[in-house]
């Protein structure tokens, strides 16, 4: 679905599945927000680490904390560019979330 990813429905759709019951549809949804969706595809997965509550974000977390650990996509880098604006209290709650498992 992300080659499809510049499509709002597709988006859409991804950003649904960070709720999903399977949480490795969480993850792999969240990946590919993270990596092809830009600066709203990452905004949607931090919107969600803050806002829930449960185990299952935990490994979507985790996931993002991998990508950048192992310079396959640099989280963080991506996350500091956006503009404090654009970032709700629940998308600064997730990276702040991420910054502390993170440990930077």
């Amino acid at each position: 679905m992300s080659a499809w990813i510049s499509d709002a429905q597709a988006r859409r759709r991804l950003v649904e599945m960070l709720d999903d019951d399977i949480v490795t549809m969480q993850i792999e949804a969240a990946e590919a927000l993270v990596r092809h969706g830009g600066e709203l595809g990452l905004l949607s997965v931090l919107e969600e680490l803050g806002r829930r509550d449960d185990a299952d974000v935990d490994y979507i977390a985790n996931r993002l904390s991998d990508l950048d650990n192992f310079g396959e996509f640099p989280v963080l880098a991506a996350a500091s560019s956006i503009a404090e604006s654009e970032i709700s209290p629940n998308a600064r709650r997730g990276l702040t979330e991420l910054h502390e498992l993170m440990g930077r």
